[in-house]
């Protein structure tokens, strides 16, 4: 459902091809949820951090566009960080902390899912909440 990517040095390139079939396979179907906690970039290996961070924020935007374009408006899909980030009380919390971090700064409005489960802690529920948008509690 993500599109490809690679910085070719210059630009990032991006390539909707395998994102636009699945979409059109699931066309009509309700909501959309995106599995993606930090977009996949080739190319950017030894690349200076705050690059490699602009590029995802850059990412993420485009893939908005591209949705968008598609007809996708916000309230047609979520952004899937983390599956189940209670599990084993917790230690899957950082990375949805950071995936829902870099979606926010690229977007305030785009969406966030979460499905949480009982080994969530009062703590990390506190820590996630104001991150996330659609609940599916377990």
């Amino acid at each position: 459902m993500v599109p490809k990517a690679r910085w070719n040095g210059q630009s990032l390139d991006m390539d909707f091809a395998m994102s636009d079939a699945d979409l059109d396979r699931i066309a009509g179907r309700g909501a959309v949820l995106i599995q993606i906690a930090e977009p996949a970039i080739e190319g950017v290996e030894g690349l200076d951090p705050k690059k490699l961070h602009a590029l995802r924020v850059e990412y993420l935007r485009r893939m908005r566009d591209h949705l968008k374009e598609r007809g996708l408006g916000y309230d047609q899909y979520g952004l899937y960080p983390v599956d189940e980030p209670g599990l084993d009380y917790g230690p899957r919390i950082p990375a949805f902390m950071a995936a829902a971090t870099l979606f926010r700064e690229a977007d305030p409005q785009m969406r966030i899912y979460t499905d949480p489960v009982p080994g969530l802690s009062l703590r990390d529920f506190n820590q996630i909440a104001p991150f996330v948008d659609i609940w599916c509690p377990k």
